[in-house]
């Protein structure tokens, strides 16, 4: 979270705005779309979803095989990253456009746990 505060500083105050309040502040919408597409084009893609396909072959395989992980991986990216779309995008919109701060780790949690099962019941 503190990447997250240094990018986008509007953030945090525009999570503790009523909601009425978040429709006229264009600053803290900005830093909502900011968050979703820093999240989504480069800590998924590039993170984590590479190192779900490298933990993936370690439990499976008993070692570590980070080119096949990767190779495998590059192989599923698109329709792996559509999925991820299909759940993170409008979950992040909602997260941190319309909850305050205190629900938003919960609420990521949850919808973690789901992605989660979509991914090892697709991919697992």
């Amino acid at each position: 979270n503190h990447v997250y505060t240094k990018l986008f500083p509007a953030a945090a105050s525009f999570a503790s705005l009523p909601f009425a309040a978040k429709l006229k502040d264009g600053a803290g919408f900005a830093a909502v779309l900011g968050k979703v597409g820093l999240d989504q084009v480069f800590h998924w893609p590039l993170l984590a979803l590479p190192t779900f396909y490298c933990t993936k072959s370690l439990v499976a395989e008993g070692q570590l095989q980070p080119r096949t992980s990767i190779e495998t991986y590059l192989r599923n990216m698109k329709v792996d990253v559509q999925r991820l779309w299909q759940v993170w995008v409008p979950a992040e919109i909602f997260m941190f456009g319309c909850l305050p701060l205190h629900w938003q780790v919960p609420f990521a949690a949850g919808v973690s746990f789901g992605y989660t099962v979509i991914l090892s019941s697709t991919r697992g």
